[in-house]
């Protein structure tokens, strides 16, 4: 679509960078992990791996700084956003192998930090979706600590989970890889991953969260606030 602004970012190619049967043997480790750690094939980079687990398995995705959680609980989130679905009480995932990475690798709880994070693909006038695009600006709370932080994604089925329906976002009708469920979710496996694994690290805006809230207090509909 020529019409999507220039800091949305598109999602790096897949390529064809493993073989077949090693990535159908990784991703059914996940039956018997029992919550436990897996791993990617060797080679294949992180995010690819739980693209696949998403898109190939029908998993969904949760990006977390801790690596103990053995049972997700429905909770409300601090969100204002103006859509209802992200304000419900619920546990959320992804249905995407990049967003919870960020997740999972921004170090929080931090005094002070804010973000702002999107992942998204826009609905063309045929109905039709692009490829997933991406938004990802920090505000750090305390310049000494540290930004980003080892984290760990989890695996989670997909049932029981609604997916986030369609909505207008400024010009664009979008469709996100943003999914809920109002009942405990037990993760089915882990991922370890680092810093180094978010492949957009080079790429992360930074903004001025006072000017961001005056911002969207003038124009909730107006996200990112550039």
């Amino acid at each position: 679509m020529e019409d999507i602004e220039p800091y949305w970012l598109p999602r790096p190619p897949l390529g064809d960078r493993v073989a077949e049967s090693d990535l159908e043997a990784a991703a059914a480790s996940v039956h018997t992990a029992d919550g436990g750690w897996v791993q990617p094939p060797p080679g294949l980079p992180v995010w690819v791996f739980l693209d696949r687990l998403v898109h190939s398995f029908g998993y969904l995705l949760h990006g977390s700084p801790g690596p103990g959680i053995e049972v997700f609980e429905p909770r409300t989130p601090v969100d204002y956003s103006p859509d209802d679905f992200s304000k419900q009480k619920a546990v959320y995932a992804a249905g995407d192998g990049i967003w919870p990475i960020f997740y999972a690798v921004v170090s929080r709880p931090q005094p002070g930090l804010r973000f702002l994070n999107s992942a998204l693909q826009f609905v063309r006038h045929n109905g039709a979706t692009s490829g997933m695009h991406y938004f990802f600006s920090v505000s750090p709370g305390n310049a000494m600590a540290p930004l980003w932080r080892n984290g760990t994604v989890y695996v989670l089925p997909r049932k029981g989970f609604s997916r986030q329906p369609r909505e207008r976002l400024g010009r664009h009708v979008i469709e996100e890889p943003h999914w809920a469920s109002p009942s405990p979710v037990r993760p089915l496996a882990k991922v370890a991953v680092v810093p180094a694994d978010f492949p957009f690290m080079g790429k992360v805006r930074k903004h001025d969260a006072a000017e961001v809230d005056v911002k969207a207090l003038k124009d909730p509909d107006g996200y990112p606030w550039l």
